[in-house]
């Protein structure tokens, strides 16, 4: 079974915009453009090979908490996954481009960004679940998480809007969300 990392490119894509990072919403329903685009479920995509063609819809590494069994209780994980969607079918209803990405050194030790990219987070995961707990609620959410993943890359996000109308991740359509993740 492939871990999702064997479908990124070889060599880099797009110098300029390689190390992109997106804040990304996807909508947990059928919210349209013109709705509360603040509300839904927070990640960021990190573009190392600089895939992305549309900042709508970026390419690259999806970085999002999860809860793994949904069935069984309500305890998080991160979840790193490549993420290239088929533009009618993409469930992002909000995309940001905030800045490049620098990898920490100690982190850049596979032969593949994005593999590297995945110790980055889970070691970001592992900081996050110490100080707010593993099991999902007002305090450990996809929103926090996200706000501690991009404040742990030094990006100032005091501009996003963090916490507001969380869904809850058994309330999001997952079938129709991971219809753009290749694995």
């Amino acid at each position: 079974m492939s871990n999702g990392f064997a479908c990124f490119p070889n060599s880099v894509v797009n110098a300029i915009i390689a190390w992109n990072v997106y804040f990304v919403i996807f909508s947990p329903t059928d919210l349209k453009e013109d709705d509360d685009i603040d509300i839904g479920h927070y990640g960021i995509i990190i573009d190392p090979f600089g895939e992305t063609t549309d900042s709508n819809h970026p390419i690259g590494l999806l970085v999002h908490l999860i809860i793994p069994d949904m069935n069984f209780n309500k305890i998080v994980d991160v979840q790193c996954i490549r993420y290239s969607p088929k533009i009618e079918d993409s469930r992002i209803i909000k995309s940001t481009n905030i800045g490049k990405f620098k990898l920490p050194s100690k982190f850049n030790i596979a032969s593949s960004s994005a593999v590297s990219i995945s110790f980055w987070a889970h070691s970001r995961f592992h900081s996050f679940v110490l100080n707010h707990g593993l099991e999902w609620n007002e305090i450990t959410n996809c929103h926090s998480f996200t706000k501690y993943l991009l404040e742990g890359m030094k990006f100032d996000v005091s501009q996003y809007s963090f916490g507001k109308d969380d869904y809850l991740p058994w309330e999001i359509d997952m079938e129709k969300f991971y219809k753009n993740v290749k694995v």
